[in-house]
């Protein structure tokens, strides 16, 4: 197992190519639960270093339970979104395929994150190379994932990008349409009110 998770970060393709008969939901979750298990752990040892670290803790141990699986909860509804919108445009794999493959870069990408995240908590100097490093990581990351859709769903890596990027523009429109519809609820409700106070004042 260890061997496919550095293969996912060293080698993905050729890695991904190799797992893709032996992906299976059920192997895929165990890789969701062990990364939240892992930022669960880490979590724990960082929140250990604060001031209130009695309380910090005990919300740590907490999360060592809730983190890992809620991490294979929401594991599966994203990949899920994003299968809906891989066969959309022409995916010809199954979901359980996706959802290995996607999973087998989840573990090594969150010990590097933790890694990047305890580094910077024992040495906040180094803060700004840091973030570099996240950047890296997240920009890597998202080629990873492409690559598991395009080689799961047999597409190629456009459509593959488009599958990964589709939900995410769909969401923030929705979230500006929520934003500008509240916003002018807020502002009629607010000039009603301002003008039935007006009216009173006048009365």
């Amino acid at each position: 197992m260890i061997s496919q998770w550095i293969g996912a970060i060293t080698k993905p393709r050729e890695t991904f190519m190799n797992e893709k008969i032996n992906a299976s939901i059920g192997k895929g979750a165990v890789n969701f639960f062990i990364a939240g298990l892992i930022s669960a752990i880490v979590g724990l040892i960082i929140s250990m270093t604060s001031a209130n670290a009695g309380i910090a803790a005990a919300f740590g141990v907490i999360n060592l339970i809730i983190s890992p699986i809620w991490n294979v909860i929401v594991g599966i509804i994203t990949v899920g979104i994003l299968f809906l919108f891989a066969k959309l445009l022409g995916g010809k794999g199954s979901y359980g395929s996706m959802f290995y493959l996607i999973s087998l870069a989840i573990v090594p990408i969150t010990v590097i994150v933790a890694l990047l995240s305890g580094l910077v908590a024992i040495l906040p100097i180094l803060g700004i190379l840091v973030m570099l490093g996240f950047l890296i990581l997240i920009v890597y990351a998202i080629y990873i994932e492409v690559l598991a859709i395009s080689i799961s769903q047999e597409i190629g890596m456009g459509k593959a990008l488009l599958a990964l990027l589709l939900p995410a523009i769909i969401a923030f429109i929705i979230v500006v349409i929520l934003v500008l519809v509240l916003g002018a609820a807020f502002i009629t409700m607010f000039g009603s009110a301002s003008s039935t106070t007006g009216m009173v004042g006048l009365i």
